[in-house]
């Protein structure tokens, strides 16, 4: 009975078998030793003054770990704004997590819409558990007559927060980047969180000039997957219906 129905729904294309390119692989993968752009993301942005993550940081994970993927030349970007698609043109994990399972998201043996794809991807809070439980993060919690009343982040020294803020701030003071990967850190810095998160009150101005033009320096394909991001958040936050667009 059971057999028969999957047949039923495989004739009409609602089941399939997966192909072998979509197919994940069961060899072992080695952890990876650089740290993902997204870690990165979240880091930096941590809020300052609320001990947490940023406004948007879901949005800003996410767009880290689209460009971190093509960067890797896991997918491939075709098309601009709200109609940008993405596909997987080599779906060999690359040891991380959250890349990892992107990878396996996105992995559908067709180009999909980004702005559609973006919101089902790892979330900040995603990170954050795997940067607690492996000390990079550190939640504190303070009381007032006897009861909880609230919970920081906290970046670890070994989070390394402050040499990558040494990096943004080098960039953004001079508008150009040391290199790639700094450049793309700043790229996602400037789209999807708030520059008081790691900016100083007095240089929020002139830094975000200077992180535009750091921007527009970047390949086309990074600007379109921010971009594609931004559009989701957008359409998100204002409530519709992101399987819509």
């Amino acid at each position: 009975m059971i057999e028969r129905v999957i047949k039923g729904l495989m004739d009409k294309g609602v089941l399939r078998e997966p192909s072998e390119f979509e197919q994940v692989s069961n060899d072992p993968v080695e952890p990876r030793a650089t740290r993902s752009l997204a870690c990165d993301v979240l880091v930096v942005g941590l809020d300052p003054d609320r001990g947490r993550t940023s406004d948007g940081a879901d949005w800003a994970v996410r767009a880290a770990l689209l460009v971190e993927l093509r960067l890797e030349g896991r997918i491939a970007v075709e098309g601009t704004g709200k109609k940008a698609m993405v596909s997987v043109v080599d779906p060999h994990a690359l040891g991380d997590h959250e890349l990892d399972r992107a990878l396996r998201r996105l992995n559908k043996g067709r180009a999909a819409k980004v702005v559609r794809e973006a919101g089902l991807l790892p979330r900040a809070e995603d990170l954050v558990g795997r940067l607690l439980g492996e000390g990079l993060l550190v939640e504190e919690s303070s009381t007032r007559f006897g009861m909880l009343t609230k919970r920081r982040l906290v970046p670890a020294p070994t989070a390394g927060r402050q040499a990558l803020l040494d990096r943004v701030h080098s960039t953004l003071r001079t508008g150009r980047a040391p290199d790639e990967r700094t450049a793309l850190l700043v790229a996602v810095l400037d789209e999807l969180v708030p520059y008081r998160c790691f900016v100083a009150a007095s240089d929020i101005k002139a830094s975000r000039r200077a992180g535009e033009a750091v921007v527009a320096q970047t390949h086309e394909d990074y600007r379109v997957l921010i971009d594609a991001v931004r559009s989701a958040r957008e359409k998100d936050d204002s409530g519709g219906d992101i399987s819509a667009v």
